[in-house]
């Protein structure tokens, strides 16, 4: 289990109003916010259904976080207006330009909204309401998938390695470097027999490198490491890959 806090709960509970607060957005465009805990909060911009998320940011303060969904409500809007005009040849910063001055006050009052939405919010009462009309994954998939989280959520425990709940886009594995760069890798997932193949992957790797501990060997490459390991060493490797196989059938029957 990641034993390390990243944000304050003070900062916790800020940033989640600001989530709340830009509810709207999350309809408007293929943006989504995730709550990683003690990691802070990840915001993930959609590229499309063959190549996933990019642009991955990690925030532990509340002022950023405003500050970067205000600059996505903001080109959204941009984008909106200048969509069929010749305005679309041209970036967010001369696309505002070419508004006339009564369009730029509407945007730029938009900031005042979000900002009493914000002191309006009750983290314990309000939730992030997103339209399901266009899900990436099916209701049936998406049980499926935390049943798989569920299997590992105790024997992948790694302090940079966290798998969550990613909304209507299904289940995130991210993957943290460290301040203040945070979350620097992702892989979604739609489907539950390849998040549990690649999931038991990383699990089986997690038992070789704690092999390699207890060798005095951590210093090597993992897949260098267990090429070197005689047959009879990777024995109790396999059977206890096998023996994890087994358990997590009993409690997913969709495994194959």
């Amino acid at each position: 289990m990641n034993t390390q806090k990243y944000i304050t709960a003070r900062d916790a509970e800020e940033c989640k109003k600001v989530v709340i607060a830009f509810n709207e957005l999350y309809n408007q465009t293929e943006i989504l916010v995730i709550n990683t805990g003690d990691y802070g909060f990840v915001l993930l911009k959609y590229d499309n259904y063959m190549t996933g998320y990019f642009n991955i940011t990690t925030y532990t303060n509340n002022i950023e976080l405003f500050d970067a969904l205000w600059s996505e409500w903001v080109k959204e809007q941009l984008i909106s207006l200048a969509l069929n005009t010749p305005l679309i040849d041209l970036d967010y910063e001369e696309i505002f330009t070419s508004l006339p001055e009564k369009e730029k006050r509407k945007i730029l009052d938009k900031k005042d909204y979000f900002r009493l939405k914000l002191q309006q919010v009750n983290i314990y009462e309000d939730f992030i309401m997103v339209d399901n009309s266009h899900d990436y994954i099916t209701l049936e998939e998406k049980e499926r998938c935390k049943i798989v989280a569920d299997i590992f959520y105790e024997s992948l425990a790694k302090d940079d390695l966290i798998i969550c709940d990613a909304g209507k886009y299904g289940y995130a594995m991210l993957t943290y470097y460290k301040p203040p760069i945070g979350f620097d890798g992702i892989v979604m997932f739609t489907d539950s027999q390849k998040m549990y193949n690649t999931l038991l992957r990383e699990w089986y790797t997690l038992r070789i490198e704690e092999l390699a501990k207890t060798m005095n060997m951590s210093n090597f490459d993992v897949d260098v490491f267990y090429e070197q390991l005689s047959d009879e060493q990777k024995v109790p490797l396999i059977q206890q890959r096998q023996e994890f196989i087994e358990m997590s059938k009993k409690i997913a029957y969709f495994i194959k």
